[in-house]
């Protein structure tokens, strides 16, 4: 008897669009409703709780955008063999809702597990903040520097979360698009829940003069003292990627050009109005490079 296959599928999704990525009964999740449709393709069961055809490989909250995301399927290899990647994808997308797609699919070894990859990246655009007073790249690249390394994130996490709070931060940049700070980058093995939210917001604080860098340092160096320095909402977000040696996958650079510089010396007000303005690119940025993503990876069969 053949081995089944393993499929890896690369997906993305406008985050505000579902209530997170995480399988929740009758409400809409991407987990939920990507199962939906593997059983109406006959490639999996119906989704239940306890009952589940895929594993992705990052949860996320309602509101986070994801530019990649893993889904493992396994599948009877002579159904692989019938279907192929370009019409495994053309089935997904010709059934997801528009802010919900499938951009690639490939084959995983006999045990790949997806929630290992070597590393995982998010970006987090401080500029879409009503509130972002604005940062220098020497600036942010000091801020960003405090949480670098392996700590205890105890009070940068929902209280929520697991009692294992240790991360290790490989690395962090400021996200910069036309000479300008519009955000930061930061790379880890895994993160808890809601972390790299509360580190955005802390990261505000230190913008605008709120807190003192002794101040976020102590609420990292000594997580037994509770220190709640906020959290940043959750629109901004971006799970950049994900690194699996396993997968082949094409990931052409994103292209950003058309993101807009946010005008100086605006009101409240008119900032607000930008900030609504800056929504409407991400959501065209996602889908635009969501459709990079998928052309990348098309092949011709």
């Amino acid at each position: 008897m053949e081995e089944p296959a393993l499929l890896a599928i690369a997906i993305g999704y406008l985050g505000e669009d579902f209530h997170g990525s995480q399988y929740q009964p009758k409400i809409e999740t991407v987990q939920g409703t990507l199962e939906q449709i593997a059983y109406e393709l006959t490639w999996g069961e119906k989704p239940r709780e306890r009952v589940h055809s895929l594993k992705l490989a990052s949860r996320t909250d309602a509101g986070v955008n994801v530019r990649k995301n893993i889904a493992v399927l396994e599948l009877p290899r002579h159904i692989w063999k019938g279907v192929g990647q370009r019409k495994m994808v053309q089935a997904f997308n010709d059934r997801l809702p528009a802010t919900l797609w499938v951009w690639g699919v490939c084959e995983a070894p006999v045990g790949f597990e997806p929630r290992f990859p070597l590393n995982r990246t998010y970006r987090y655009r401080l500029e879409g903040l009503a509130n972002w007073p604005g940062s220098s790249i020497e600036q942010m690249e000091k801020w960003l520097a405090i949480f670098v390394g392996e700590n205890d994130f105890s009070n940068f996490c929902n209280p929520r979360a697991i009692s294992d709070r240790k991360r290790t931060i490989f690395s962090t940049k400021p996200w910069v698009n036309n000479g300008q700070v519009i955000g930061f980058e930061i790379t880890g093995y895994s993160f808890i829940w809601n972390q790299v939210r509360r580190i955005a917001h802390a990261i505000l604080c230190l913008a605008r003069g709120d807190v003192t860098i002794s101040e976020v340092e102590d609420a990292l160096y000594k997580p037994e003292i509770p220190c709640d320095l906020g959290m940043a909402e959750p629109d901004w977000l971006v799970l950049w990627g994900m690194v699996h040696e396993e997968l082949s996958f094409q990931e052409p650079e994103a292209d950003l050009s058309h993101f807009s510089s946010s005008p100086e010396w605006l009101t409240f007000r008119q900032r607000q109005h930008w900030c609504r303005v800056a929504k409407a690119e991400v959501r065209s940025w996602m889908l635009q490079d969501g459709l990079s993503l998928r052309l990348a990876n098309y092949k011709k069969e």
